[in-house]
């Protein structure tokens, strides 16, 4: 008897892959826009759970291991256009 698994289920056509969906939270809406300063690629965001609250970060995913405090980053993004209107 061949054993079950969700992958093999997949394969042999009794199950269709589930959609993946990429959500950006409210807490980092500049997520997939930033670019990182020192390799170039774009920035991901995720969130750290402290000891009373979750702290979000954007954040690269090379080795150059750049780390921003998405609150911070927004609001001075936010500042920044208020400059500009």
């Amino acid at each position: 008897m061949e054993p079950k698994s969700p992958a093999m289920d997949v394969l042999n056509g009794r199950n269709k892959p589930k959609k993946t969906t990429i959500s950006s939270p409210d807490a980092l809406p500049l997520r997939g826009f930033l670019i990182c300063p020192n390799c170039g690629y774009m920035l991901s965001g995720s969130a750290s759970k402290g000891y009373s609250k979750h702290y979000h970060y954007y954040h690269c995913f090379s080795e150059c291991g750049v780390r921003y405090n998405a609150e911070k980053v927004n609001r001075l993004f936010a500042e920044e256009l208020r400059n500009i209107l």
